[in-house]
């Protein structure tokens, strides 16, 4: 919807993912949206330090206005079973986006401009239930509980929210970052707004 509200090039919205199959994320099954809009991707099975080198090219060199950034790790090492490999590669994506903060803050094009949102998709099965934490899929505390970090120039510093919140709170509150409105039901989670 961003690509149409402001009629930017394709090369100013990107997804970029460690899984080859989530290219499916640029289209749309709506048939008024279906292969219209659609922002840049680059998807392709590979480990997340890759991605990342991806990415931060792709931000030096189209200065994209938007981006779903995706790593892969942990979920895959999860869905392994082996717990070793599942918290490495959780500090994998914690150093990457470390990274990603200090580039940002370090870029004259992007610092003091740049929100930055970083949340998980799903979380996992607890121990005990159903295959632990090598699963996910149901309504279980697990699988419903997710991370959520926002930074940028519009938000507070060190705001812990109480409120809860859904994954679906983040787009109408992304479309207020870009400054536009989508007909939606969920609310903006104002209260990280400064």
């Amino acid at each position: 919807m961003w690509l149409k509200v402001t009629q930017e090039a394709t090369n100013k919205a990107w997804v970029v993912t460690s899984k080859a199959k989530l290219n499916v994320l640029v289209n749309c099954k709506e048939v008024e949206w279906r292969n219209s809009f659609n922002p840049e991707v680059n998807a392709a099975d590979r480990e997340d330090t890759n991605t990342f080198q991806v990415a931060k090219n792709i931000l030096l060199e189209y200065k994209p206005r938007l981006m779903l950034l995706h790593f892969r790790g942990p979920d895959a090492y999860g869905h392994s079973g082996d717990w070793n490999k599942y918290v490495n590669s959780i500090a994998v994506a914690d150093s990457l986006l470390f990274e990603l903060c200090n580039f940002i803050d370090t870029n004259d094009f992007y610092s003091g401009k740049t929100t930055l949102i970083m949340t998980n998709d799903h979380g996992r099965h607890l121990d005990n239930i159903a295959g632990g934490f090598s699963e996910h899929g149901d309504q279980c505390v697990g699988c419903s509980h997710l991370n959520f970090y926002a930074t940028g120039p519009d938000f507070k510093e060190g705001v812990i929210s109480s409120k809860k919140r859904e994954q679906t709170n983040i787009l109408p509150t992304v479309a207020e970052l870009l400054g536009f409105q989508i007909d939606d039901s969920k609310e903006i989670m104002w209260e990280l707004f400064k």
